[in-house]
């Protein structure tokens, strides 16, 4: 998936399994205070260490750009697995199988057959929020490290790359299927957003929740994380329009199904989504121009000034 998105060949060899000349994460950059840093700010402190260590980081030439990808995807591998070195380097299909081994999954191989369609599914969507804002900054020629924490900075919010964690605790208050009307009912009346359901985009179905689902389904059959989303969508049919359940209540089931520590879905997102940054980092290099909005001001007007 990683070879396509970077280069256009499914089969391509983006970059070489070993990078001896890489900088490395060091243990000491995941920890504030003697505790671990959650993921996502493992990532935000080791990019630009990682930048400033690297010479080759402002080469925007593709080949240096997709060595550089392969890159920041293993520091964040080995964010995950808190820097241990036995985090497997992707690309080579071995993403899902690093992931499955940092958060110390029993069944690695069961493990990695969900969490590699995740991947997949969750790699590119669009100009969403944070591809977005990595495709500007690489639109004024910042680094690949540079252009990923951007995306990470426009990720970790409670209406994008948050929301699968906030779907967790939802589920966690319905609890049994059976109350899973009168909860919905409660967050309605008090207008709580139900994270988990309705989508910009899909208004009748979200594509990568079916798909995610449709592999939940045949791994896990009568799971009670997959019974309370069943019973949460029958709900919200019932009570609103046009709000499918999405691609977040997809990932939070897929965390409960394999038992994932807290936060894993939002990490699976943002390593997922750092390859579709890449991949339009490649694309906004090769095209070059700056993507430079413009503003219209539509204020009230002045008071105007009569002279006596």
């Amino acid at each position: 998936m990683i070879a396509l998105l970077w280069s256009g060949d499914l089969h391509a060899a983006v970059a070489a399994p070993q990078d001896a000349s890489a900088p490395a994460v060091a243990p000491e950059w995941l920890r504030s205070d003697g505790r671990l840093l959650e993921p996502w700010f493992a990532f935000q402190s080791v990019l630009p260490r990682l930048a400033a260590a690297d010479p080759a980081a402002e080469d925007l030439h593709p080949a240096a750009v997709r060595r550089t990808g392969a890159r920041i995807l293993r520091a964040e591998l080995a964010c995950v697995a808190g820097g241990s070195p036995a985090a497997e380097p992707p690309p080579a299909g071995r993403t899902a199988q690093a992931l499955a081994a940092a958060w110390g999954v029993t069944d690695r191989a069961r493990a990695a057959a969900l969490i590699e369609p995740a991947l997949i599914l969750l790699a590119d969507h669009e100009l969403n929020v944070s591809t977005l804002a990595a495709r500007v900054a690489a639109s004024g020629r910042a680094s690949p490290y540079h252009a990923v924490l951007a995306g990470l900075a426009a990720v970790h919010g409670t209406l994008h790359g948050q929301a699968s964690t906030l779907v967790t605790e939802l589920l966690r208050a319905v609890g049994r299927p059976e109350r899973a009307r009168g909860v919905v009912g409660e967050y309605l009346r008090s207008r709580r957003p139900l994270h988990g359901f309705g989508h910009r985009v899909y208004r009748t179905r979200d594509p990568r929740a079916v798909a995610l689902m449709q592999h939940l389904r045949a791994a896990a059959p009568g799971h009670p994380a997959l019974e309370l989303a069943d019973a949460l969508d029958d709900a919200v049919r019932d009570l609103l329009v046009d709000s499918p359940m999405n691609v977040d209540m997809a990932l939070a089931v897929l965390a409960a199904v394999l038992d994932l520590p807290a936060g894993a879905s939002e990490t699976l997102f943002i390593v997922a989504r750092t390859a579709g940054w890449i991949a339009h980092a490649l694309e906004q290099y090769r095209e070059g121009g700056l993507l430079r909005p413009r503003a219209r001001y539509v204020g009230p007007e002045p008071e105007e000034t009569h002279g006596a």
